[in-house]
């Protein structure tokens, strides 16, 4: 199996022949993505009995000097849901809105890449959603879906991810870049920026949207981690990508790219990034994720089911767009995944867009 897949999508076959190919290509690995799940699950259980430890208290107490934005993603998001709301019940219909006219037209001028995050070679069709709104609601032409493979550790990943960027940007006649990153695939994003901030200078990257974004790792990873060390440390080996998301390590990486940075190109890499950050109750979560949801609101605090919510920017670098009702599958998964509608999905994607697009 291919460590890196991409995909250009012009047309809505070509979509769904992205959900074709990785539900064939990857059911071995499937079945052992599901299997570290099921083992994080019991440790989860057999963990319960632990303490948060003082240094991670203090963590989670600093506050940022992020930008925040007057109108956030949130606001837009429920805004959009109510847009829908009031056009079904008008029109007796589930179809999607009318285009946002003076949105369309310059949302259609760019190249959208989505790259996705951990697990997605489990979920075929991650960003289907997204990309259904981008091409009805803003008629977007050019849109690049990259799936990073969950197995690589985030470094080597961003090494990839870096030539398809450059990739994406040559090969659709140098139109500048807006990155859409989930996940895993955000803290591959941030690092590429990080390492190569002529990307921005040159205008090779107009905007990064890092939703979720496993910025301080994960205890669920650490869990998981020591789950596959109990089954098999050769398996456990193999995943560098499940070890490079533990509590902290992450952050660790980015904060030694990040102080390599001179003051101008920190300040021309900050003024292109935007972090959404989400956080959910127990009785909104997921079936899937509301054992880990529980752990982590029981001995962290707020988080989305995998993440917590504190975790998901980088300290004083970009706009902080706000905290989201949602889960870690609810904006980029399939209501398979998910206890949303493919509705919210729709206007979650149309928020993004006004963010991107109409001032703060």
């Amino acid at each position: 199996m291919s460590n890196f897949c991409k995909q250009d999508s012009q047309d809505s076959s070509a979509v769904a022949l992205i959900k074709n190919d990785s539900a064939s290509t990857n059911l071995g690995e499937d079945h052992l993505n599901r299997l570290i799940f099921a083992l994080t699950l019991l440790v989860v259980l057999i963990s319960c009995g632990g303490n948060l430890s003082e240094s991670r208290v203090n963590h989670l107490n600093k506050e940022s000097n992020q930008v925040a934005c007057k109108t956030t993603l949130a606001q837009k998001w429920h805004q959009e849901l109510s847009r829908y709301d009031d056009y079904n019940n008008s029109n007796d219909s589930d179809d999607l809105l009318p285009p946002l006219g003076p949105l369309r037209e310059a949302a259609s001028s760019y190249h959208l890449v989505l790259v996705a995050g951990f697990f997605n070679e489990t979920f075929p069709e991650y960003f289907l959603d997204n990309v259904q709104s981008l091409r009805e609601d803003f008629g977007t032409k050019k849109i690049t879906l990259i799936f990073p493979s969950s197995r690589e550790d985030t470094s080597d990943n961003a090494i990839r991810l870096y030539s398809e960027i450059l990739n994406s940007y040559k090969s659709n006649g140098q139109r500048p870049l807006i990155i859409v990153a989930h996940s895993k695939g955000a803290v591959e994003l941030l690092q590429v920026m990080f390492k190569n901030p002529e990307l921005i200078e040159q205008k090779v990257i107009s905007k990064a949207i890092l939703i979720q974004a496993g910025i301080g790792g994960s205890p669920i990873a650490d869990v998981a981690s020591d789950a596959l060390w109990l089954l098999s440390p050769f398996v456990a080996d193999g995943w560098g990508g499940l070890a490079s998301l533990r509590s902290g390590h992450a952050k660790q990486v980015l904060r030694k790219l990040y102080d390599e940075l001179s003051p101008n190109e920190r300040t021309a890499v900050s003024q292109v990034i935007s972090f959404a950050r989400s956080g959910q109750h127990t009785r909104e979560t997921t079936p899937l994720l509301k054992l880990t949801q529980i752990y982590l609101e029981h001995f962290f605090g707020l988080n989305d089911g995998l993440l917590l919510t504190e975790d998901q920017f980088f300290y004083d670098v970009g706009a902080d767009l706000g905290v989201l009702d949602s889960d870690h599958s609810d904006l980029v998964f399939s209501e398979n995944e998910s206890l949303t509608s493919p509705k919210s999905r729709y206007a979650f994607t149309r928020a993004l867009i006004r963010q991107i697009f109409e001032p703060f």
